[in-house]
């Protein structure tokens, strides 16, 4: 459990040096988890070193880790107070059972709109943060120096490129953008998390568990005897309640409703930091094996004018070359220099981009039902909820780039708590059921959440089309007044700066 240090460069560790400055200049920090000594009898052995990003401190590929054992309830909490709290209770979910941090400290959380209102228990840090970002719509990344950092995509991430992946270029920098060339692409195409419907388990009233679902509105698949093909995933999400347990299975489909298609990209830049890094927005070019070409994109570099699309990097593999340096990190923050000891790698970076999320295995994908946090049936209050009034309109729309570099959008939609139809305060409320549907389309889509949440955040929409939406209340006895007039939005269309169309100079006639 001590650390594996990569910086890149050559760097003979001062005693002046702070643990915090070698950590900001590390281009990697990982666990060692495993040894291995192999070699020839006679011979010189090789130690190889194996283990875990530093993410592996929240949860690992078993969900090991920091457990929540005990209840953490938050009710209308923001997306901060959920992932740092530690005056209060509920503590964040960055802090232990007491409200001290582990091993994973808060770095940046940016602010991000909307509440959050559940409950977490028997579950590791890392499937838990996972749970809330996507609820909120944002993103989070670990640093090497044992950071956590929160937020919306652009705070994270560089959304706008400043690097072109391209064949047949020369490396190099113009003002605005600096270009690598692309040594091979590879392309990975596969179905094998592709999936026509998906089964949430959440956590249900008494000893019961409750069900959602969503199943693909079409499949361009057969089976031997031409009948649609069947691929149902289970997945168990014990902090998923009742009420969100459809809208978390429409979350889950949208993810693995389409192929997995990943683009391995190789640049025979070996070191690539200071030009991108991974969650980063890049350009990509090849008008020829790949195609791809964005004829919408601009960009001049060296002179020419290329057409790149814009995707983003989703992983990245890097050989351990002379001239880095490498340290293990133990415990009390001390280093030992082990660069000497190193065989160092030749070869090519190879970058991961436009993949969608391969599984959800690895204890990221919902855990086990036991300690489930049970609720005694809520008595009647013997009215219906009225329809609930539609809060801080126009709502907010926003655009983005999904896993495969498509431009999506979302909406936030916002409503009051409604009062039952004779005017007396709801108290068996279950949950709210949001509706919407394209303009000019007949049939509606629908999403849950919990009563006691006032904003939802509808994402995956196409950009710039007109949604219709609206809001109803639910009681645990299924009482509700039905839904309002529908709201008409605008989702965002994309707004991510374009480079302007370039003119191109036209040749002076010769004059003989």
């Amino acid at each position: 459990f001590e650390h594996v240090v990569v910086i890149p460069g050559e760097l003979r560790i001062p005693a002046v040096l702070s643990d915090a400055s070698i950590l900001s200049i590390a281009r990697y920090v990982g666990i060692i988890r495993g040894k291995r000594v192999a070699g020839p009898a006679g011979g010189d052995d090789a130690l190889e070193l194996s283990g875990h990003g530093l993410s592996g401190w929240l949860g690992d590929e078993d969900g090991k880790g920091d457990i929540i054992e005990a209840a953490r309830a938050y009710s209308g909490d923001t997306f901060a107070n959920v992932l740092n709290r530690s005056g209060s209770t509920p503590y964040g979910l960055l802090r232990d059972a007491a409200g001290a941090q582990t091993a994973i400290h808060a770095g940046t959380l940016f602010s991000v709109a909307g509440t959050y209102t559940g409950t977490h228990r028997f579950i590791d840090q890392r499937s838990a943060i996972r749970y809330i970002v996507d609820v909120f719509g944002a993103e989070y990344r670990v640093n090497p120096d044992f950071t956590l950092d929160a937020g919306l995509e652009s705070d994270l991430f560089v959304t706008t490129p400043t690097a072109i992946l391209a064949r047949k270029i020369t490396d190099g920098r113009d003002p605005t953008i600096e270009g690598i060339p692309i040594a091979q692409f590879e392309s990975d195409t596969d179905v094998h998390d592709y999936s026509t419907r998906v089964v949430v388990l959440a956590d249900g009233s008494g000893s019961l568990i409750a069900t959602g679902s969503a199943d693909a509105a079409s499949v361009p698949y057969v089976d031997g005897f031409a009948n649609d093909v069947v691929r149902t995933r289970m997945v168990n999400e014990a902090e998923t309640s009742a009420g969100n347990a459809n809208s978390r299975a429409q979350l889950h489909l949208n993810r693995f409703a389409a192929l997995r298609k990943a683009l391995t990209i190789s640049t025979k830049d070996f070191d690539v930091e200071g030009s991108f890094a991974v969650g980063d927005t890049v350009y990509v070019w090849d008008p020829t094996d790949a195609a791809l070409v964005d004829i919408t994109n601009e960009v001049r570099f060296r002179g020419a004018v290329l057409s790149p699309v814009k995707i983003r990097v989703l992983g990245q593999t890097f050989p351990i070359t002379a001239g880095m340096s490498v340290y293990i990190r133990h415990g009390d923050a001390t280093y030992t220099d082990v660069t000497d000891s190193v065989v160092f790698e030749e070869g090519e970076t190879s970058l991961e981009v436009g993949a969608n999320p391969r599984s959800l295995g690895g204890g990221e994908g919902g855990q086990i039902l036991s300690g489930r946090v049970n609720t005694e049936p809520v008595p009647d209050d013997g009215s219906t909820p009225d329809v609930p009034v539609h809060a801080n309109t126009p709502w907010g729309t926003a655009s983005y780039l999904d896993n495969e570099g498509r431009t999506r959008a979302r909406i936030l939609v916002e409503w009051d708590t409604p009062l039952n139809t004779d005017a007396s305060t709801i108290t068996d409320g279950s949950h709210y059921t949001i509706r919407w549907r394209i303009t000019g389309e007949t049939e509606y889509q629908f999403s849950t959440v919990d009563f006691g949440t006032n904003k939802f955040l509808l994402q995956d929409l196409s950009p710039g089309v007109t949604y219709e939406i609206s809001v109803a209340a639910v009681d645990r006895h299924n009482n509700s007044a039905g839904y309002g007039t529908d709201e008409s939005v605008v989702a965002q269309a994309d707004m991510r700066p374009k480079e302007a169309p370039l003119a191109r100079a036209r040749p002076e006639p010769v004059n003989a």
